[in-house]
Parts: C-alpha cells; sequence; structure tokens
C-alpha cells in the first residue's frame, strides 16, 4: 500500500517537476557554456617564432609552417587531442593534384591551472586566385586555420566551438626576414626600408612589391620560440642576429639555422655586442672573423662604405651626405679574417663575409641598429646590395603619375615579383628546374619569331601551351577549383585559361630535356654567367624552396617509379586468349602428341608441367609477380654540401598492394615531413572519386605518424617525404698529406659505399673540369685525376651500366645487372644537366643502394627495390661583383620632377644595359680582386 501512494504521489507530480526540471536546464544549459568559457582559456594561433607584440600567422604557399596555441584549463585535469585543418570559405583544403584532405593533430595533458602550448606543423599549399567572370576584379575567400580540442579518448569537443584564425599570406615573391635579439624591437625601420618594401606608386590600385615580411624576435623567459627544423624555415630568407645569445636556442634550433644556412639562408650578424657571445658556439667555425678588438668608431672609419654606396638621388633636394658619427662614441670592432673569411667589398673591412653552402654569414664591425647607420640616406642601398648582396634596382619615371617606381636593374626589369631574385634559399629536389634557362631562350626566340605555339606571359616570361606541362598542377587544381594560376616553367605565373594557339609543340620540351651529349665542354650542362648577379638564381626554377611535385627532379623521379614500380594488368581479352590458349595445349595438343607416341597415359603427367608453364606465360604477360601481397619501390635524391655531415633527403615512394592496405607512415618529428605524392595523370582518372582524409599526427613516441594511406587492390599510391639526416662524417675535396699542391682527392667520411661518382668543376677562370671516380666506399680517399671535361666521354662511362645509363633500358638488359633493377639513369641525367655549375664550384654525382632512411612504412613490403642519387656540392661558388643601386629616391615627393635628373637616369641606364648585353663589368661595380 505504501509503495502504491508513493508511485501515485510521483506520478501526480510528474509534469510539474518535469517542467520546472525544463526550465532549470535552460538556465543551466547557459550558465553551463559561461563556466566553459572560463574553465578553459584559448589563446589565439600564431606562428614561430611570434613577432613582438603581434599575434600574427603568417604563412606562404608551399611551404610548412610551425604553429603554437596556448591553453590553460581552470576546472580540472585534462587529457585532449589538439586538432587543426585549413579552410578556405566552409571548405577544407585538399592537397594540391590528390583528392587528400590532411589534418593536423597532437595529444596532450593540460594540468589544471597551468598554460600550456601546444605545436603544431601544417602544409599551407598555394591556394591561387579567382577571376569574376566578365571583370577584372581577382578575388579570394581569405583562408583560415580552425584548431579545436577533443577529450582523449572519447574524442568529444571540449570548447564549445572551433577556434578560426586568419593569416597573413605572403605572395610569392615575399618572404621572411627574422630580426632576433633582446632589442629586436629596434629593428622596426626595417619595415619602411625600400630595400624591405619598394618605392612604387602609392597612388595606384596596383600594390607595391615588397621583398620582405619582417617578423621581430625577443626571447621569453630566457628561450626563444623558434623552428626545430629546417624544413620550417624554407621561406626565411633572412635572419638579423643581433645580441643573440646561443644558449638561448635548443640544439634542436641550433641545427636547424645551421642547415638554412648551408642551403642558401643569409645570416647577419650585427657587432659588437653580438660577437663576444659567439665565441666557442655552434656557429664560431663558420665565421668570417677569428678575432676582434673593441673600438670606437669614427666616421673617417665608414668613409669606403659612403663614398661606394652614394649613387644618383633623384630627390628634389638629394641627401649626399657620408655615414657621420656625431655626439656619443659609437662602439665597434677590428677584425682579423678567418680562414673562409673575405672583405665585403667597398666596406673598409668594416664588413667580413663568409660562404657557408650556398648561404652566407656577415658580421658588421658596427651596429646596424645605430640610427646614425640605418638614417644615412643611402642605407637601403647598403643593405640590398652590400649586406644581403642582391641584384642592383633603379628608379622607373611613371609621367602619367609623375611618380618614381623602383625595379630591377637589366636584365631583370620587369621581373620585380619574381621570387628566385628575393631569397637564395634552394632545395635541389624542389628547385630544379623543368628545362633549362638556354632552352627557354630558346623557346622564346621562337616565340619572337612569330610562332604560334607560344604565347608570352606577364612580366617578360615564357608561357608554354599545357601539352608542354601535361603533369604541371595547374590541371589539378582547376579540377579542385581552388587556385586559377600555375608556375610556368621558369617559376612566374601562367592563367589558368591560357591561349592554346598553334601546334603540340611537346617536342620541343622532350628535345631540350634529352639532349645529345657531344663531345664539348659545355654540351647538357647549365652554366650561368660568370659575372651576371642574380643569374645563378634565374637558372632554377620553383618559387624558393616550395614544396613542389612537379619540379624537373620530381617528374624525373615519377617517371622512373612508373617504370619499375607500375603494374600492367591483362585485360579482359588478353585473359580470355590465354584461357584458350592454355585449354587448347592441355587437352587436343596433350592428347594428340602422346597419342602418336603412344604413351597416352603420359598425358596425365604432362598437365601439372603444362599448368607450370602456363602461370610463367600469365606472369610474362601481366608483369605481375603474383608472388607477393605488397611491394615498396622508392627513388630517393639526397643533397649534401661539402664538410657539412647533414644532408636533405628527399623520397619518392610507390607503395603497391595486391589486396587493400591502410598503409601507416612513421617519421621524426623535428627532421621530417611527408604528404601523398601529386600526380596528375592519376588523379584525373579518380576525379570521380570521393574525398579521403588524412592525418598527421605529432607527440607520438616515434615521432611523426600519417595514415591511413589507403591503397586499393592491385593499385599503387605515391609518397613524397622530405628529411634531414645526420651522418658520422661528411664529403669533402681536399689534399692527401705531403700530396703537391696541384693534387686534390675527395674523402667519404660518411657510412655510404657510392658508386659511379664522378665530379664536375668550373673553376674561379671558368674552366671545366672532370674526374671520373667509380666505387667511392664508406672511409676512403681517393685521388682525383682531373682532366678537361668530356661530357661524352662522362656519359659513356655512366651508359656502360644499364641502372645509369641515360635512356631507359629495355627489362632484359635490367635483368641481367648485378643489383636489383631499378633504372635512375633519367634522375641522374636531370641531375647533371640541370643543376647550376657557378665559377669555383664542384659537385659530386653517385648513387648508392643503401636504405638509410628513418621513414618506416606499416605494413612492410614483401619486396622493396630503391635506390638512391648522391648529388655534393663539394665547393661554394665565387662570389659575383657587387653592383650597387643605379639610383635612389631619399625622399618621397609629390613635387614636379627634375627633369635633369630624369635624364641623367636614362642616360645611365642606357650605359648599364649596354654593358650588361656585353656580359663585362658595369661601370658601378666593386671588383672582388680587393679582398
Amino acid at each position: 500500500m505504501r509503495l502504491l501512494v508513493l508511485g501515485l504521489l510521483v506520478l501526480l507530480g510528474g509534469c510539474s517537476g518535469c517542467r520546472r526540471d525544463e526550465q532549470l536546464s535552460k538556465k543551466e544549459l547557459e550558465e553551463r557554456a559561461r563556466q566553459r568559457q572560463e574553465d578553459l582559456v584559448v589563446d589565439e594561433l600564431v606562428s614561430v617564432p611570434p613577432d613582438i607584440g603581434a599575434k600574427i600567422l603568417h604563412v606562404k604557399g608551399g611551404h610548412w609552417v610551425e604553429t603554437q596555441q596556448q591553453y590553460k584549463s581552470n576546472r580540472e585535469d585534462l587529457q585532449v587531442m589538439a586538432t587543426g585543418t585549413i579552410l578556405v570559405g566552409d571548405e577544407e583544403v585538399m592537397l594540391p593534384a590528390t583528392n587528400f584532405v590532411n589534418s593536423y593533430a597532437r595529444r596532450t595533458s593540460l594540468p589544471k591551472g597551468q598554460a600550456k602550448l601546444v605545436e603544431l606543423r601544417f602544409f599551407f599549399p598555394f591556394l591561387g586566385e579567382e577571376q569574376v567572370e566578365e571583370s577584372l576584379v581577382v578575388v579570394r575567400k581569405r583562408p583560415t586555420f580552425r584548431t579545436e580540442l577533443l577529450h582523449w579518448p572519447l574524442m568529444t569537443p571540449v570548447q564549445s566551438s572551433p577556434s578560426l584564425k586568419p593569416v597573413n599570406e605572403l605572395k610569392e615573391h615575399e618572404f621572411l626576414l627574422y630580426a632576433m635579439g633582446p632589442e629586436a624591437a629596434s629593428y622596426d625601420f626595417l619595415t619602411a626600408l625600400d630595400a624591405v618594401y619598394w618605392r612604387g606608386d602609392e597612388l595606384l590600385a596596383g600594390e607595391r612589391t615588397r621583398s620582405y615580411f619582417v617578423v621581430k624576435v625577443k626571447p621569453t623567459d630566457n628561450k626563444y620560440r623558434f623552428p626545430r627544423s629546417m624544413l620550417s624555415l624554407t621561406p626565411v630568407a633572412v635572419i638579423l642576429w643581433d645580441d643573440v645569445a646561443p644558449a638561448e636556442l635548443s640544439s634542436d634550433q641550433q641545427r636547424a639555422i645551421l642547415d638554412w644556412v648551408h642551403w642558401g639562408g643569409q645570416l647577419i650578424v650585427s657587432g659588437p655586442s653580438s660577437w663576444s657571445r659567439l665565441q666557442g658556439s655552434f656557429l664560431s667555425p663558420y665565421l668570417p672573423v677569428r678575432a676582434a678588438e673593441s673600438t670606437n668608431l669614427a666616421t673617417d672609419d665608414f668613409a669606403q662604405i659612403s663614398q661606394t654606396w652614394k649613387v644618383t638621388d633623384l630627390a628634389r633636394h638629394p641627401a649626399e651626405a657620408p655615414i657621420e658619427v656625431t655626439g656619443p662614441p659609437m662602439a665597434g670592432l677590428r677584425f682579423t679574417l678567418s680562414e673562409s673569411g673575405e672583405w665585403l667589398p667597398g666596406s673598409g673591412q668594416m664588413v667580413a663575409e663568409a660562404p657557408v653552402g650556398r648561404g652566407r654569414i656577415v658580421v658588421t664591425a658596427f651596429p646596424l641598429r645605430d640610427p646614425r647607420v640605418f638614417q644615412w640616406h643611402y642605407f637601403s642601398n647598403f643593405f640590398s646590395t652590400g649586406i644581403l648582396r642582391r641584384h642592383a634596382r633603379t628608379m622607373q619615371h611613371d609621367r602619367e603619375t609623375a611618380s618614381f617606381i623602383q625595379v630591377w636593374t637589366a636584365p631583370f626589369t620587369g621581373r620585380e615579383k619574381d621570387p628566385r631574385l628575393h631569397s637564395n634559399v634552394r632545395l635541389l629536389s624542389r628547385d630544379l628546374p623543368l628545362i633549362r634557362l638556354r632552352d627557354r631562350e630558346a623557346i622564346s626566340s621562337r616565340m619572337n619569331d612569330g610562332d604560334p605555339s607560344i604565347t608570352s606571359g606577364r612580366g617578360g616570361a615564357t608561357e608554354l601551351p599545357p601539352s608542354l606541362l601535361a603533369q604541371s598542377i595547374r590541371t589539378a587544381v582547376e579540377r579542385q577549383r581552388q587556385s586559377s594560376t600555375l608556375p610556368t616553367v621558369d617559376g612566374s605565373r601562367q592563367e589558368t585559361a591560357p591561349r592554346r594557339r598553334g601546334e603540340d609543340i611537346t617536342h620541343i620540351a622532350e628535345q631540350s630535356t634529352r639532349p645529345e651529349f657531344r663531345s664539348t665542354s659545355r654540351e647538357g650542362l647549365n652554366l650561368p654567367p660568370v659575372d651576371a648577379p642574380g643569374g645563378e638564381a634565374m637558372q632554377w626554377g620553383g618559387r624558393g624552396a616550395a614544396w613542389n611535385d612537379f619540379s624537373g627532379l620530381s617528374q624525373e623521379a615519377l617517371q622512373a617509379l612508373r617504370a619499375a614500380a607500375g603494374v600492367e594488368l591483362p585485360s579482359r581479352q588478353t585473359m580470355i586468349r590465354l584461357l584458350i590458349g592454355y585449354l587448347i595445349v592441355l587437352v587436343p595438343i596433350n592428347w594428340l602428341v602422346f597419342r602418336v607416341l603412344g604413351r597416352l597415359e603420359w598425358a596425365w603427367i604432362a598437365a601439372p608441367v603444362l599448368a607450370g608453364m602456363g602461370v610463367v606465360v600469365v606472369m610474362k604477360v601481366a608483369r605481375l609477380d603474383i608472388g607477393f601481397a605488397r611491394r615498396t619501390t622508392e627513388v630517393s635524391v639526397l643533397e649534401m654540401h661539402g664538410g657539412y655531415p647533414r644532408g636533405h633527403l628527399t623520397q619518392y615512394v610507390a607503395l603497391y598492394t595486391s589486396l587493400s592496405t591502410n598503409y601507416v607512415i612513421d617519421f621524426p618529428e623535428n627532421d621530417a615531413v611527408a604528404l601523398p605524392l601529386s600526380d596528375l595523370s592519376r588523379s584525373l582518372r579518380r576525379a570521380g572519386s570521393e574525398q579521403r582524409r588524412l592525418r598527421t599526427t605529432y607527440g607520438r613516441a616515434a615521432g611523426v605518424r600519417l595514415e591511413p594511406l589507403t591503397v586499393y587492390s592491385n593499385s599503387t599510391e605515391l609518397l613524397h617525404a622530405e628529411q634531414i639526416v645526420e651522418f658520422t662524417g661528411a664529403l669533402q675535396l681536399g689534399r692527401r698529406a705531403g700530396a703537391p699542391a696541384a693534387g686534390s682527392a675527395v674523402k667519404n667520411s660518411t657510412t655510404l659505399d657510392l658508386y659511379g661518382a664522378a665530379i664536375l668543376e668550373r673553376d674561379a677562370s671558368d674552366q671545366l673540369r672532370m674526374a671520373w671516380i667509380g666505387d667511392l666506399p664508406a672511409g676512403a680517399t681517393i685521388d682525383l685525376q682531373l682532366e678537361p671535361l668530356d661530357i661524352g666521354k662522362l656519359w659513356r662511362r655512366w651508359a656502360a651500366d644499364p641502372i645509369t645509363q641515360p635512356d631507359a633500358p629495355p627489362p632484359e638488359a635490367l635483368a641481367g645487372a648485378e643489383t636489383d633493377a631499378l633504372w635512375i639513369g633519367g634522375v641522374l641525367r636531370a641531375l647533371v644537366h640541370k643543376t647550376p655549375l657557378m665559377p669555383g664550384q664542384a659537385k659530386l654525382f653517385a648513387y648508392t643502394n643503401e636504405r638509410f632512411s628513418k621513414l618506416e612504412i606499416a605494413p612492410r613490403e614483401d619486396q622493396y627495390d630503391g635506390r638512391c642519387l648522391v648529388v655534393v656540392h663539394l665547393t661554394p661558388a665565387k662570389l659575383p661583383p657587387v653592383r650597387p643601386d643605379a639610383a635612389i629616391l631619399s625622399r618621397p615627393t609629390n613635387e614636379e620632377v627634375n627633369e635633369d635628373q630624369t635624364e641623367r637616369l636614362r642616360a645611365d641606364r642606357e650605359l648599364r644595359e649596354e654593358a650588361n648585353s656585353r656580359l663585362n663589368t658595369a661601370p658601378d661595380s666593386i671588383d672582388n680582386s680587393n679582398r
């Protein structure tokens, strides 16, 4: 009875109780939302290193960016997964020329009450622009980074809504300049310097040229938030180092800086306060100075700098004053050069420089942030052409707006937005050109002669019809509707809907990339002019070390993978014919043969033998070894610099499986990256397939994991991976102890056994020589027999081995090779044919069969076929002459243009163009002979 009464009471009060609970739940939801916002404090996503006083996320198309976001849990300890994706509008960005969308994640913990920085590394692809129909307006939705926290392992949201962060997207010709030091804020003047942000017409809608986006970096709690891998420093062109304590950088960050310098970065050390901190540091062996004495600098100490970089000033009232040291004394240094150091020409022994790989380290005897220096009216000229050694600029007069615009001097006028002239960072696998500059010039000549098959692009660039760039990124990005431009062979941009005129000229490209190797010293080599500043930069393709699946090297590697890993299954008709033929042989012919022999019972014994023969025939027709389920084929390229034990390894991997498999890719966190390889032809075949998702997960015990890379039955997926590998020693050029001065030798201190090794050298006097080495075992030192270059003789050496012969050999030739049958001759041909060779440089080309990559693929393959080409830049190039700007505009003015100055500028420009056309030293150049 009691139970019945209690039940009735519950039923009677149930409805009103529910209504009260419903009202309370709404309030609770609002209160919980407010508490949740207070319980979890989420800061903005920023790029690493963060700029002083600004929470900016700066990204550059085709480069990796390291980011940090700070979280703080005020209520409880949390186990979370931080995830990030890139959006344009409401759509996630796909990887170019694939049907993959990649997200990035890191599992971590948030202790109660403690702020924690969560790091993610993103790949930001080229997005391009979209042009509105029947309009000249070019618009694109601004990309955003979306990040959120998920409970681990439930993967339910911790935040009420994801965080969205718009980006500061650098253009193709814009790179990063880091100003590092405790007083980094004092380098704010760089943002207005016309060497950084060029003078242009501010009255027109057209944007001005900006070479660098300046990021001012100072330590936090005696530590620098700085990228830990060179692979995240590729968008950085310059690092300005001022009083940085090396101990405030981790060992990973220090190695990243050294790697970056070797691959073309420019490290500018501002004296004098930096000198004492650098003694005994990781930079000491590479500095151009071995000793220095403190001194006070006076006006006379800057006399040569003032004279060298004082040029025509087109301002109404020209500023002709030199650098003057007034007021308190300026602290400075007196340098003693190191063995590799040289004086910057025209600097009066106030600036020392040393080549490091393809980069430079520059040390000044004076503080660059002293106002008496950077407020000098010619400082921008000195900074651009002296400190950074860039090509000279001049001013062009625009009569319509009565203003001056800053441009490169001849022969690069019109290429102000060419990324190759703003950054010296190069990675061989990303920047090897599709065709050489000399071949581009031949095509340009045909264009000038009226060939209708070639069109002229913006900025005087040569554009080719789509047939020449069949593997270009354009079509894939058009299909994804993410971009409207593509790279041409010379690195400029081409419209997504180019004019299609005239005949297909694919054969021109084939001829240009497959030269006739005649017995001549220069045929088939990429030899930039000796004294042309910027000339070497224009010999490269790409966009300044941007991730590039369509470089000359990538395309050759892709062809080698197709030849080696391509699986050709027989057609249905072929299978029917094989089956009918097998049955005919097995039944009537088998019976007839043994009937004639009078041994009909032997027909049963012959049946298994015939079945085995049938299997062999099917294998031959299908070119498919049915004895394995998974196969990995890899073509890789290792790029190193002489005397430096670390190298940049690029891997192109083909994963084949006979049964559908979800692959997992593991690699180190700091010095490796991996993505599916863009392959336009395969993307078009699967254009109707659904979007596939990948996740790059950081913070694992083994490093980074990319998964799931699904490979369907009897198909192949392609992977592009890059990493920095370190050896116990290096490859270097030198002399044996007691050897004659003219003798030289190469020493292999790595753990790699090299084969087919040869050295090409272009000495300072522009003479070409070669040395054939052949086998170069690990730990060996080989004396070189240098002789005048005969490229035909060299290629006959390589052609003796089917693996390295320049044209693909027939399968039976490779089957008889001593090693596995992966042909790499096409990739070797591209490396030798297209890698620029400057005066003073010596390069080694070889290959190895060893597998030394840190990248691991699971499940493991049943068969592996791989080979690595090795390119070593044994000696750095000779630095070209310094050429100051032809003219400056020290004071912007809207006053009437001074016609006398304009006439002087025109005459000066004509003289320079004439001198450049003869490849002679310009009148205002500074010879390096005074070093």
